[in-house]
């Protein structure tokens, strides 16, 4: 009984340095890429809000002027109160800003259902077409 406690003992031993080490080593891969992402957001924070009472949409030409002037959508309701802008046609691109139900926008460009819009302090974005209506 004795000699097999002594053949454990320096396995169980060996286990738990091999799963320290295995543990350590998959900290260190994944940890190294999150420290990356977190810097490369710090070193460009360029994510802006629009808030209550900014104008939604950039001014028209006054009827009757020789102007053209991009078709429109308006913003619906999302259930959670604004929709996102940003800077791709896809859900993967990075965040911009923020419109809110009822907005107008001008648009430049439709793709895969996704708008680019014209917005006074955002420049252009692109918003879901799920959550917006072509007005006239």
């Amino acid at each position: 009984m004795v000699a097999q406690k002594r053949k454990i003992v320096p396995l169980l031993f060996l286990a738990l340095v091999g799963g320290i080490f295995a543990f350590s080593l998959y900290v260190f891969f994944t940890t190294e890429n999150t420290v990356i992402v977190i810097n490369e957001a710090a070193s460009k924070p360029e994510e802006l809000f629009v808030a209550g009472n900014t104008p939604s949409a950039p001014e028209l030409p006054p009827a009757g002027g020789e102007e053209e002037t991009n078709p429109r959508i308006r913003i619906l309701e999302t259930g959670v109160g604004f929709l996102n802008v940003r800077d791709g046609a896809s859900l993967q691109t990075r965040q911009i800003g923020r419109v809110l139900p009822g907005d107008v926008y001008e648009y430049t460009q439709v793709r895969d259902n996704w708008y680019r819009i014209l917005h006074p302090d955002l420049g252009e974005g692109w918003v879901s077409g799920q959550y917006a209506q072509e007005v006239e």
